[in-house]
């Protein structure tokens, strides 16, 4: 399940040689020209195997497949931004709940790429899921349960001790 994608980013390593994508095949196709007139993943399938197959790769291989270097740091980059926003909207809310919703999406990352990840995979709806469920209320500090908290509390000071 790990392996396998490590394996297929070797193959990736044909773009070292080669033209870079720019996104061509994807978001960016008819804005930048695919100088290999097809799908890079049925394409490296081939070169490997002989016959055409789709042969994903992680975020990294992606971003190296696209930009070289640059769309590896790019890839990373957007991935940390990515990262914040989903701290950004799980917080406050049961961690176990936030685990469940991402996990899955996240684990994807090691063989596919971020911006299908997003779109297809489930991390953006895992996302909106999360921001749109409700957020336990802290109880104000005037309440019975604050003030029971607060008695309950440890005091700062030496009183009640003995020596």
């Amino acid at each position: 399940m790990l392996f396998a994608p490590a394996m297929n980013s070797t193959i990736y390593y044909f773009f070292t040689q080669h033209r870079k994508l720019a996104w061509s095949h994807s978001v960016l196709r008819g804005i930048t020209v695919n100088p290999y007139g097809r799908n890079p993943v049925y394409m490296m399938g081939e070169l490997w195997a002989g016959t055409p197959f789709s042969m994903n790769v992680g975020y990294l291989a992606d971003g190296y497949m696209n930009l070289g270097l640059p769309g590896v740091i790019l890839m990373s980059g957007l991935l940390g931004v990515v990262l914040i926003g989903l701290d950004s909207v799980a917080r406050r809310l049961p961690v176990s709940l936030a685990i469940g919703a991402i996990a899955l999406p996240i684990r994807n990352l090691v063989d596919a790429a971020l911006l299908t990840t997003l779109a297809t995979h489930g991390l953006l709806i895992g996302a909106a899921i999360l921001r749109l469920l409700p957020r336990p209320r802290a109880a104000p500090a005037s309440s019975p349960a604050a003030l029971h908290a607060a008695e309950q509390a440890p005091s700062s000071g030496t009183q009640g001790t003995s020596l």
